[in-house]
């Protein structure tokens, strides 16, 4: 019996191209390319006064994210308890603790009667997942961020290109993430990147995105490539 497969990459000659490029530049890292890349993702939402910055994975974008939203021990979070593992090692990995909570039938996103009843003291961001790029409550989820003054950080990772009221997800709100690992809906064979509001936290990001290691990334972004020479 012949398999019918799930999806086939569509890896085209422009696709072979750009590989080749980057590699030709003789930068092999983070530079001019990835800046391109966000500057185009920010173009594709039409960002306003939001800003993204790229990571090497979605679960990396997570991580980011609750860093830059002040996540650590002690801490709650939030998320459905439909939804893949990557969230809960990105809450684990700053020390918060994880609380899942029951999702609709009719969205496959978190319920949010059900979520006001996990809200503690504790709780400090909740973590909703647009499943399959279908988008859940995230009116009730909003409100409710307001009512217990609460850090929002969408899990957009299946929803680049959804559209809520004719506006694109991530091109508003606080804090969006989106994965481009093989199986979303654009890969660049891995990564995904975080989008924010402040250059405060862009620049917060850039540091954590480094390991903190304090050089600016807008020169990276100049791929100023130093040739170096051996003597023999």
């Amino acid at each position: 019996m012949e398999k019918i497969p799930v999806f086939a990459p569509h890896i085209h000659i422009d696709t072979l191209k750009h590989l080749t490029d980057a590699l030709n530049i003789g930068w092999l890292g983070m530079g001019a390319i990835t800046k391109e890349f966000e500057e185009r993702i920010a173009t594709f939402l039409g960002l306003d006064n939001r800003y993204v910055v790229a990571t090497n994975t979605g679960t990396s974008a997570l991580h980011l994210a609750l860093r830059v939203a002040g996540i650590g021990p002690g801490d709650e979070v939030i998320t459905p308890s439909f939804n893949y593992v990557a969230d809960h090692q990105a809450i684990r990995m700053t020390g918060a603790n994880v609380v899942m909570c029951d999702i609709r039938d009719d969205n496959l996103g978190i319920d949010c009667e059900k979520a006001e009843l996990l809200i503690t003291e504790k709780t400090k961001v909740i973590i909703p997942l647009h499943f399959a790029g279908i988008p859940c409550d995230q009116t009730g989820v909003y409100q409710l961020a307001e009512k217990y003054g609460l850090r929002v950080i969408e899990d957009a990772m299946h929803a680049f290109g959804t559209t809520i009221n004719k506006r694109k997800m991530g091109s508003y709100g606080d804090i969006t993430c989106f994965s481009f690992d093989p199986v979303k809906i654009i890969t660049s064979i891995d990564g995904g990147c975080v989008v924010v509001n402040s250059l405060e936290e862009v620049q917060r990001l850039h540091r954590m995105r480094l390991l903190g290691v304090d050089k600016d990334t807008t020169e990276r972004y100049k791929n100023q490539v130093r040739h170096v020479f051996l003597e023999t």
